[in-house]
C-alpha cells in the first residue's frame, strides 16, 4: 500500500511522516515529495531553501525516500496570475485556496495517484483502509513508547531520488493539513470534516478540492492537537521542526517585504483618495490594490482610527469609517459565485434554501445563516447567504466556505 506524502519542511508534515512510518497493523510504503511551486528569474520561494533542508533532515531521520517535483508553471498559471488579475480588479483573492485546489490536490494528486485502483488486500475499499490507517495513527499518537527505532537526524543525508519511478503508483496521498476525512455510510464518497484542533482547522483552505482527491487523501494530524504534534516531534528528536517558527502569510512573499510593495511589482497601481461615507476627503493613497475591506487605513495627519468599508476600483477611492465596529463594515447578505461543491452536488440541488454556516476568513468561526439560490450571472449559478447577524469586514474576491455542522461542503468567491 503506497502513500506519497507532500512534505513541506514544517512540523505538521514531518510528524505526519513519522506517524505513517510507524504503522504496524496497516503498514505502508511511504515516500515523501517536496514541491517547488514558486520561481521567478531563477529565485525560488523566499523560504524554500531552508524548508527543503528541513524536509531532507526529516526524511533522512525517518529513513524514507525523498523526491522533489517542480510545479512552478502550474502555480504561475493557476494560482499567481489569477491572483494578480483579481487584485487589478480591486478584489481580495486568497491564493492558498487555489494552491490547494490546483496544485496540492490537483497537479500533485493527479501525478502520483494510480488512475486505475489496484487490487486491495482482503477486498477492502480505499475508504476502509484509510479508516484503519487513521485509527492506528490516533493510537500511535498517544503512545508513551517511541514510535520508530532511533530517529536521529544524520549529518549526511540520502540523495534525492528520481521522481519518474513514483509517478502514478500511489494508493493514497497524505498531507500535514489540519482536517479530517470521513467516509459516508454505504458509499465510496468522503466528507471534509473540521479538525479536532479548532484553532488550527484548515478546512476553509481545502473547501474547493475534488471528491476524487479527498477520498484518496490521508490527514495524519487532523485528529490531533497542535501541542501534541509538537510533543511528538520533540520526543523523536525532530527538533529542527518542533522548534521552528510557524510560517505565516503568503509563501512567495519575502517576510521582509511589505505586501503592498510586492503587489506593486506585478501591476500598475491605481491611486486615489480616502473618503468618508459623506464624501469628505481624509487623505490620499498610492494604490487601491494594496488595501482590503476591514483593514485599518493609516491616514497621514489623522489621530482618529479609520477603517476601510468599501473600494471603488474605477475612481481609486477608498471609503473609510471611524472605528472598527462601524455599521458600514457589516453585511447582512452576500452573493457567492464560482462555487465548488466537494461532493459534486449543490446543497440546493433539491431545495430552494438550506441552513448552515459560512466562514469568510480563516481565523473566524463559521457564521450561521441561510444559503439560497441567487439569480444566474452570465449563465453561471449564484448563491445568496443571509447571515443571522451582520458579519464584519467582507470583501469582494474573498473566499467563503459553507458548512453544515462539522462538515465543509464547499466554497466560492464573494461577489
Amino acid at each position: 500500500m503506497r502513500v506519497v506524502l507532500g512534505i513541506s519542511g514544517g512540523v505538521d508534515s514531518s510528524v505526519s511522516a513519522l506517524l505513517l512510518r510507524a504503522l504496524k497493523k496497516q503498514p505502508v510504503d511511504l515516500h515523501a515529495v517536496y514541491m517547488h511551486n514558486w520561481d521567478t528569474d531563477g529565485e525560488m520561494c523566499p523560504t524554500s531553501s531552508k524548508d527543503f533542508i528541513d524536509a531532507r533532515k526529516t526524511a533522512s531521520a525517518l529513513k524514507i525516500p525523498l523526491y522533489t517535483v517542480n510545479f512552478t508553471k502550474e502555480y504561475w498559471t493557476n494560482v499567481f496570475q489569477p491572483m494578480v488579475s483579481a487584485l487589478e480588479a480591486g478584489l481580495t483573492p486568497n491564493p492558498d485556496i487555489q494552491c490547494n485546489q490546483w496544485i496540492k490536490f490537483g497537479a500533485f494528486a493527479n501525478l502520483f495517484l494510480k488512475q486505475k485502483p489496484s487490487q486491495l488486500p482482503s477486498q477492502l475499499s480505499y475508504a476502509q483502509i484509510r479508516m484503519r490507517i487513521e485509527e492506528e495513527i490516533e493510537t500511535l499518537a498517544h503512545s508513551k513508547s517511541p514510535l520508530v527505532e532511533s530517529c536521529q537526524v544524520p549529518t549526511v543525508h540520502e540523495p534525492v531520488e528520481s521522481i519518474s519511478k513514483l509517478v502514478g503508483t500511489a494508493d493514497f496521498i497524505a498531507t500535514g493539513h489540519y482536517a479530517r476525512n470521513h467516509s459516508i455510510d454505504n458509499s465510496k464518497s468522503s466528507e471534509l470534516v473540521r479538525a479536532l484542533d479548532r484553532k488550527k482547522d484548515q478546512t476553509y483552505f481545502l473547501s474547493t478540492i475534488s471528491q476524487a482527491s479527498l477520498e484518496r487523501t490521508i490527514f495524519p494530524v487532523g485528529n490531533l492537537k497542535k501541542t501534541l504534534v509538537k510533543e511528538i516531534a520533540s520526543k523523536h528528536s525532530l527538533e529542527h521542526v518542533s522548534r521552528k517558527r510557524e510560517s505565516m502569510g503568503i509563501c512567495f512573499i519575502n517576510p521582509r517585504v511589505k505586501y503592498g510593495d510586492f503587489v506593486g511589482e506585478y501591476m500598475k497601481l491605481q491611486p486615489g483618495a480616502f473618503v468618508t461615507v459623506d464624501g469628505d476627503v481624509k487623505g490620499v493613497h498610492d494604490g487601491i490594490q494594496k488595501f482590503t475591506v476591514g483593514q485599518r487605513a493609516r491616514i497621514s495627519g489623522e489621530s482618529q482610527k479609520w477603517f476601510i468599508a468599501d473600494k471603488d476600483i474605477k475612481s481609486g477611492n477608498i471609503t473609510v469609517v471611524p472605528g472598527s465596529n462601524h455599521p458600514a463594515l457589516r453585511k447582512k447578505e452576500i452573493r457567492i459565485q464560482t462555487c465548488t461543491w466537494i461532493s459534486g452536488i449543490s446543497p440546493l440541488a433539491q431545495n430552494d434554501s438550506v441552513r448552515g454556516a459560512l466562514k469568510v476568513r480563516h481565523k473566524s468561526e463559521p457564521a450561521a445563516g441561510l444559503l439560497k439560490k441567487g439569480p444566474p450571472d452570465e449563465g453561471t449559478t449564484q448563491y445568496i447567504f443571509e447571515f443571522d447577524e451582520p458579519e464584519i469586514a467582507i470583501a469582494g474576491g474573498q473566499h467563503a466556505a459553507f458548512y453544515i455542522g462539522e462538515v465543509c461542503l464547499g466554497g466560492g468567491t464573494i461577489k
